[in-house]
């Protein structure tokens, strides 16, 4: 009973999801691929290293959602100044 309202059974739950709606055709199972990665995180309980590359990940979240706004900058600046350059062509 326990395992039912453990945080591992809504991992299996939301990995099995997809399946069911690319089943009964509610959305497209292309649009779901990311879900059924979600099992991969359970094997974060049994190998160590896993854990540790984990608790670096928090704690500098905030340094690497930095890098990530910068570097959409940067590609929305390229990407608009490649639509200028090539506009008329």
């Amino acid at each position: 009973m326990r395992y039912i309202v453990s945080p591992l059974s809504l991992i299996d739950i939301i990995a099995v999801v997809p399946l069911y709606l690319a089943i009964f055709d509610i959305v497209s199972a292309e649009s779901l691929i990311a879900l059924r990665l979600l099992p991969l995180l359970q094997l974060v309980h049994f190998f160590s290293p896993l854990v540790a590359l984990w608790k670096v990940i928090r704690s500098e979240a905030p340094a690497m959602m930095g890098t990530i706004f910068i570097v959409f900058v940067l590609i929305v600046i390229s990407a608009s100044g490649m639509y200028l350059v090539e506009r008329g062509v």
